[in-house]
């Protein structure tokens, strides 16, 4: 019974399967012939190609190099207001630099000179020193 019934089952899948695959090549076919008889698509395509602007190349180049110029301008008064800047700056450090020299010379000379006289007083102190002994 068992076997009958699985046989049974197997034909209705397989019958079911062919039903379903009929069904899809009618389905398809009718949709391909309605594809291939229509032609007015063809004679759309035609119009809309008619329809169709080209861009002049003359205008095209006239604008890049209006572009190209003004981007060539504003480069250029970019680039001096960036060197004005950096001749501020420069010259700002050169002052700061030329008052550093100037502080360190000051600093230099004072040591020097103190320097000097703890020399002095310490040859006069170490002449003192010797002359006790004597």
């Amino acid at each position: 019974m068992a076997r009958k019934f699985g046989s049974l089952m197997l034909f209705g899948l397989a019958a079911g399967a062919a039903a379903a695959g009929v069904y899809h090549y009618l389905q398809t076919r009718e949709k391909e012939l309605a594809d291939i008889d229509d032609f007015d698509d063809l004679e759309n395509l035609n119009e809309e190609k008619s329809k169709k602007s080209y861009v002049n190349l003359d205008n095209v180049k006239s604008f890049a190099g209006e572009t190209f110029d003004k981007a060539k301008e504003a480069a250029k008064e970019a680039y001096d207001v960036v060197s004005k800047k950096v001749g501020e700056v420069v010259s700002d450090l050169s002052e700061k630099k030329e008052e550093a020299e100037d502080d360190a010379v000051e600093v230099v000379s004072d040591a020097a000179e103190a320097a000097a006289e703890t020399a002095g007083e310490e040859a006069s102190s170490s002449e003192d020193f010797f002359d006790d002994k004597e």
